[in-house]
């Protein structure tokens, strides 16, 4: 089997407090202020940065 070297690059972050603000806020409050951050995150990393990366929850 062949293979291909390529260069990469991983981000992985830990929203910090996540666990304390979903026992805190409603569902959909939390829900909202994760989208954010996820959009923000997103807008930072940039498409034209990455090749078929993607922001997981």
């Amino acid at each position: 089997m062949a293979g291909v070297r390529k260069t990469v690059t991983a981000v992985f972050c830990d929203v910090t407090g996540s666990t304390l603000l979903g026992e805190r806020l409603d569902p959909e409050t939390l829900r909202r202020l994760m989208e954010s951050y996820f959009a923000s995150v997103s807008e930072a990393l940039g498409p034209a940065r990455w090749d078929c990366g993607e922001v997981r929850r």
